[in-house]
Formats: C-alpha cells, sequence, structure tokens
C-alpha cells in the first residue's frame, strides 16, 4: 500500500478519535524491568546548627519517623514536626517520614524502567515542612541516576532564604513555597480527575492555582480537566501557564503538542516534543508522538529512530507508532523491518480500527518480497 494512503489511514484514527491527554501522573508500577533504589534526604540548618533531639531550642527531629515507628515525635521535634515528603511528578505523595536525629530520611522508591540499555529514570519531588522552618522544594531529582542522597538546607521562618539547590537536585521558581492549602487542592483534583468528576476536579485545580499562581502542576492538570471537558482553548491556555511557571514541565510540552496534533500542526507539534524529550529523553507518551508527528510530516528516519526508543521502554496503549513506523520502513524500501512493525502493532492492538490495514499490508508486502526474490 502507497506511503501516502497508509498516512492518511493514521491521519483519520487521530482526527477521530478523542485527543488523549494526561494529567502529571504517577510513574507506571514496579515490572521485571524495573528498578527501585533507596533515597535518601539529609537536612542540615543554614545556621550551621546540629540536629539534637537533646536541643529543644533547634527544629529537633526523633530517631524514627512516626509512621514507621508508630510514635510521636520526642523533644524538639514535637516542636517544629518536620516532614519530608517525596511525591511524583503529579504531586501525588510516593512516601513521607519524620528524619531520624541525625536528620536523614530514608525512602524507597522505583528508580527506572525499561530495559539495561535504555532506561527511563523516574523524576521526583522532595518537599520538606515543619512549624518554624521555611518549606522548601527540591525539584528533578532522580534517584535511580545517581541522587540517591541529596541534602536540603533549612531555614527558620523569617530568616533570608538562599535559593540554591541541593545536591542532587535543583530549586525552581515554580517549586518554592507551594501552599499546603494549594497541595490539598491539587491531591482533590487528581482524585476528581480519576473519577471522571471533571468540574469537581476543574474546581479543585483552579482553586490550587487561584492560591499559588506558579504552581505548574496544578495548571497542568487543569487543562487535562478542560481538554476532557471539551474546552480546547481552555486546555491550551492552562498548559502555557504551567510552562510560564515552569519551562522544564515535559508533561506541559507532551500535552500541548497533542493539541498541535488535533489540529494538524505538525511541526509545532513535532518541536514541543523535542523539547518534552529534552526534559524526559524516554518519556513513552513523547516518543509515541513524535513518532506520529514526523510521520505526518514525511520524516521516515524520525518516526523509526522514535518507534526504537519506544519499544525500549514500557509503552501499553502507545502501539499507533509501531503502525506508523511500519509505514515509515515500507517507504523505506525495508519490507522485512515494515511487516515486523506491523506484526508488532497488531500484537499490541490487535482490535484497533487499522488492524485490518494493517494485515492488508502485511499481505502486500510479503507478495512483493516473495516476487523479489531469486528463483532457484
Amino acid at each position: 500500500m502507497p506511503f501516502r494512503r497508509q498516512a492518511l489511514a493514521l491521519l483519520t484514527v487521530l482526527s477521530l478519535s478523542t485527543v488523549s491527554l494526561r494529567a502529571q501522573s504517577t510513574p507506571a508500577g514496579p515490572s521485571a524491568q524495573s528498578s527501585t533504589v533507596d533515597f535518601r534526604v539529609m537536612l542540615v540548618f543554614s545556621d550551621t546548627h546540629n540536629f539534637s533531639t537533646n536541643d529543644t531550642s533547634q527544629p529537633g527531629v526523633q530517631s524514627k519517623s512516626g509512621s514507621e515507628s508508630g510514635e510521636h515525635p520526642r523533644g524538639a521535634a514535637a516542636n517544629m514536626q518536620i516532614r519530608v515528603q517525596v511525591l511524583n511528578s503529579d504531586g501525588s505523595t510516593v512516601g513521607e517520614r519524620s528524619p531520624n536525629n541525625e536528620g536523614t530520611a530514608q525512602f524507597r522508591v522505583l528508580g527506572s524502567v525499561g530495559s539495561a540499555s535504555n532506561r527511563q529514570y523516574l523524576v521526583y519531588r522532595v518537599r520538606v515542612f515543619g512549624s518554624d522552618i521555611e518549606e522548601t522544594w527540591v525539584e528533578d531529582v532522580q534517584p535511580g541516576r545517581g541522587d540517591s542522597t541529596i541534602t536540603v538546607a533549612l531555614h527558620r521562618k523569617n530568616e533570608k532564604t538562599n535559593q540554591a539547590g541541593a545536591q542532587g537536585g535543583l530549586v525552581s521558581a515554580a517549586g518554592l513555597n507551594v501552599p499546603s492549602k494549594a497541595q490539598k487542592e491539587l491531591e482533590k483534583g487528581n482524585s476528581a480527575l480519576a473519577k471522571g468528576k471533571l468540574q469537581e476536579a476543574i474546581q479543585h485545580f483552579q482553586t490550587a492555582v487561584e492560591i499559588y499562581p506558579k504552581f505548574d502542576l496544578a495548571w497542568n492538570n487543569l487543562g487535562v480537566a478542560k481538554m476532557k471537558s471539551g474546552d480546547l482553548q481552555g486546555g491550551r491556555e492552562a498548559f502555557e501557564k504551567a510552562l510560564q511557571a515552569n519551562d522544564k514541565s515535559a508533561r506541559a510540552y507532551v500535552n500541548l503538542a497533542r493539541i498541535d496534533m488535533h489540529d494538524k500542526n505538525y511541526a509545532a507539534a513535532s518541536e514541543r516534543l523535542t523539547r518534552s524529550l529534552t526534559v524526559e529523553p524516554l518519556n513513552a507518551d513523547a516518543l509515541s508522538l513524535s513518532c506520529e508527528a514526523a510521520l505526518l510530516e514525511g520524516k521516515t528516519t524520525e518516526v523509526v529512530e522514535a518507534s526504537i526508543k519506544l519499544h525500549s521502554v514500557p509503552h501499553e496503549g502507545l502501539s499507533l507508532c509501531h503502525y506508523a513506523a511500519g509505514v515509515a520502513y515500507t517507504n523505506m524500501n525495508k519490507p522485512t523491518e515494515a511487516v515486523n512493525e506491523y506484526h508488532l502493532f497488531l500484537k499490541e492492538s490487535p482490535e484497533n480500527s487499522l488492524a485490518a490495514k494493517a494485515r492488508e499490508a502485511i499481505q502486500e508486502l510479503s507478495q512483493n518480497v516473495q516476487a523479489q526474490s531469486p528463483k532457484p
């Protein structure tokens, strides 16, 4: 089947389907190829005071976290109630601890997924807060890629803060001092969004950004909720707000690219996806969309490259890239590779509306290969 006809078939599927957007979400669960790592957050005071459960004048800590020991903080820890949270990119909590008496909180998190040669390293945020310390956020922490231990400098309230990043992460303007009320609204919105309660989710996300206008996670998820409710322009505006707050929001770039794809602006989509992949090189959503956009731009080599990378990481529900790669290989006169891609597509999505065209392409390519084979 000619390249253009196959590409148009893919375009039809993309045009007729509902724009599929995703909130900044929890990474995929552990699989046979996933890797968990131990991750430590070490706390120090900017005024050089040490942690001590006996020094009630300092923001002390308990020897075990309340979640581990079942006890309430002792000594100075009861006064300042220091807590350390590790969060996914959507703001949901992976774990929360009180540090021990040396100022250390330890967690076990999913570090990476994918094959040994092509791994996707998961990115987290760290939040440290307490009654008498300034809340601090550390961005872009990748425990599976070397950030196994980070150090966070704490500041007493009313103390002049230093916005330098801790080891292994950067403190960004978007992540500093997110009020607890805004964080709670984000979590309520995420819960409503997961249940399909779109208007409720929109209300919570809007409240979150009203409380804290630089809350990029809430802006992104507001965009998702608006798009799912049919408000494309509202979604675009919210995603753009997310990028104004944090120009490294990979998910916001992907979601804007989805809108560009819906509008058939494939060049703009490719540009946004390139920026997203600069932040998260093995993000399955970005790779899949870049594969489709490249096909519709006629960039066959880029289609193949994206497909190879995508197949190296978990990509459930993203089979269209294999179909696109089949078309690309056909156009490159590589029938064997094209057939392999179509088979992968059928294996992953046997009921897809393009399944019949994939089978037709396999039959046609196989006949061509047989016809061109030298006869004995």
